[in-house]
């Protein structure tokens, strides 16, 4: 009986000497049990998912738990178990400065326990947008498509606002989700209203943090038309001197009257 006690605990002493860990979220790793893994970077306001696979060799593990003593200061986490992974939600305040960060991780069971240090750099600049076109020309009251498209180099996901200095009937701000290590392409669609010139910039805002992280300077000529030009003044303000408004104005309330008179 002695014989099969010592030979239990020497084995549990083995088990807990060589346990391994194996990281599936942020990446895919394994780490001995009190080693160091480094996650990546990610950005203020962001919340990175760590995902660990419950069983591992013999060992399955219960739960997880973070060292909330070592924890900066409005860090906070959350710890959400299935059947076969565990999974931490390390949220980071959206104040939070540019650094490294050591963050211990305890993984457990009802016999074991395991840690592993894992290092988290806080960054600026992990979304790196761009806007390919510069100046389009389109008919009056339809839409000219600016292609927008942004990188997201952070290892958790980011959400972006994209606003302009255009008037709301020409431009309504967007805002779009952009998962870890992806990019996305999408079209910003900008509808002149009234014919003119206009120079105007977008602005790309962190929904997450509240910083403007680019602005881009764009064009737009919307070329006028014979309909363009009597809705114009309905639709808003044309861009264009303020000597030839009165015209403009004459020849609206002129083809309104003729348009009433063509139906009387």
């Amino acid at each position: 009986m002695k014989k099969l006690l010592l030979l239990f605990f020497l084995m549990l002493l083995v088990q807990c000497g060589f346990s391994t860990v194996s990281i599936l979220l942020p990446i895919e790793k394994t780490v001995e049990s009190n080693g160091t893994v480094l996650f990546g970077s990610a950005q203020a306001g962001e919340t990175v998912l760590v995902s660990i696979e419950r069983k591992y060799g013999n060992i399955k593990w219960d739960s997880a738990r973070i060292d909330e003593s070592l924890l900066p200061k409005d860090w906070s986490y959350s710890v959400e178990t299935k059947d076969k992974s565990i999974n931490l939600m390390i949220s980071i305040p959206a104040g939070e400065r540019t650094a490294s960060r050591n963050i211990v991780i305890t993984v457990f069971n009802e016999t074991l326990e395991e840690s592993f240090n894992a290092v988290l750099k806080i960054e600026k600049g992990l979304i790196v947008p761009e806007i390919r076109a510069r100046k389009i020309e389109v008919p009056v009251n339809e839409c000219a498509v600016f292609s927008l498209k942004a990188f997201n180099k952070s290892i958790a996901g980011h959400t972006i606002k994209i606003e302009s200095d255009l008037p709301d009937y020409w431009f309504s701000s967007r805002e779009f989700s952009i998962k870890p290590l992806e990019t996305i392409d999408v079209n910003l669609e900008v509808c002149g209203k009234s014919p003119g010139y206009r120079e105007f910039s977008f602005y790309v805002d962190s929904s997450l943090n509240n910083e403007r992280i680019a602005f881009f300077p764009e064009e737009i000529s919307v070329l006028p038309t014979l309909q363009g030009e009597y809705t114009s003044i309905g639709s808003g303000f044309p861009f264009f001197s303020v000597t030839v408004f009165p015209f403009y104005l004459v020849d609206f309330f002129l083809s309104s009257f003729s348009l009433e008179t063509d139906f009387s």
